[in-house]
């Protein structure tokens, strides 16, 4: 009695030969299985490249924009100190505008009565003092507005 598999063949040279075909047939497969995968693991490591490149582009577009804002915190920084500056500047002006006016008898604030002047020039003519009177807060004159002063080169 014959089994399926003698039936097929009874020559063993060509059930080796069958052997070999399936054997050969399975590794086709495998390779074609490993292949695939071997794409995708390619395909994978490009895009995990590009994935590097992107992330190595926003890290320096980060740094980039870190240095900027450290820029603009700086000068923010300075351009606050400067405007402090100025702001105690014009306050002290404004303080010794009041000591001189006060000095003379004058009231140092202006009054509903006293008219708003429209150019620098005209708190002089008033007899008012204005904050631009005095460079870096220093008087050099004795105080009378109609006196001229040489180091500003201004006259009263």
């Amino acid at each position: 009695m014959a089994s399926g598999a003698d039936s097929v063949s009874d020559d063993p040279l060509e059930a080796a030969a069958e052997r070999l075909d399936v054997a050969l047939s399975a590794v086709e497969a495998r390779m074609r299985a490993l292949s695939a995968r071997l794409d995708q693991a390619r395909s994978g490591a490009a895009q995990s490249a590009d994935y590097d490149a992107d992330r190595a582009r926003l890290a320096e577009a980060l740094d980039r924009a870190r240095a900027r804002e450290a820029e603009l915190e700086t000068a923010a920084q300075e351009a606050s100190d400067a405007l402090s500056d100025v702001i105690e500047a014009l306050r002290a002006q404004r303080d010794r505008a009041v000591q001189i006016a006060e000095a003379q008898g004058q009231d140092p604030e202006p009054t509903e009565t006293d008219p708003e002047p429209s150019a620098p020039g005209q708190e002089r003519a008033q007899g008012r003092y204005s904050l631009f009177d005095w460079e870096d807060g220093e008087d050099t004159d004795d105080g009378d507005p109609d006196d001229q002063d040489a180091s500003r080169g201004g006259t009263g």
